[in-house]
């Protein structure tokens, strides 16, 4: 079975599993939770994110950078999870920040993603969401992936090619950075969304 239609039946097998119990407040909240709410989230927080870093980049500010995927970043995730009332995180197997450490869940999800792109076949278009059980609440669970941009190597790139002065702060912020020596169109990480359904 291909790694595309294993993730067309899991989105499938959610879907069913979303309409299995609509007898109940519970089931009627679970009904409720479709992909789509989780999609224009993650495309939100990108776009701000992104739009930020760029703006920083354009001003010819190089060094701020850092801080915008770093200071700001955990800042907008912080504002963005109070307002649209879930638990957003960036992961990635090459984190940066010690909050990017991917869960299980996320870990599986990300080896997917990784798959795909070493096939070829991770698109802009993939996504992932799956209702699942834990600790006896129902939980709505949406990652996005997010690939290496030419811009991103401005802060991610090979060490040998990357500025003086920006490895320097990010030898001095993180210890145990593992954030480098990416090439454009890697998988950087995921946008992982976490939503409490009762």
């Amino acid at each position: 079975m291909s790694r595309g239609r294993f993730f067309s039946i899991l989105i499938t097998f959610s879907f069913l599993l979303i309409f299995t119990d609509c007898g109940s407040d519970r089931g009627a909240k679970i009904a409720e939770a479709t992909p789509d709410e989780y999609r224009t989230i993650a495309k939100e927080f990108i776009n701000e994110l992104s739009g930020v870093l760029v703006k920083t980049l354009k001003n010819g500010n190089a060094l701020s950078a850092v801080s915008v995927c770093s200071d700001t970043a955990q800042t907008l995730t912080k504002e963005f999870s109070k307002k649209k009332g879930v638990i957003i995180k960036r992961v990635s197997f090459k984190n940066r920040n010690k909050y990017n450490v991917p869960d299980e869940f996320e870990t599986n999800v990300l080896n997917e993603f990784e798959k795909m792109r070493l096939q070829g076949r991770l698109r802009h278009e993939i996504d992932y969401f799956e209702i699942v059980q834990r600790d006896g609440k129902s939980l709505a669970r949406y990652m996005k992936p997010i690939t290496v941009q030419p811009l991103c190597l401005t802060c991610h790139g090979k060490e040998a090619e990357m500025d003086a002065g920006i490895l320097s702060v990010i030898s001095n912020k993180y210890e145990n950075d593992l954030a480098k020596d990416y090439e454009v169109g890697d998988l950087r990480g995921a946008v992982s969304i976490i939503k409490v359904l009762d």
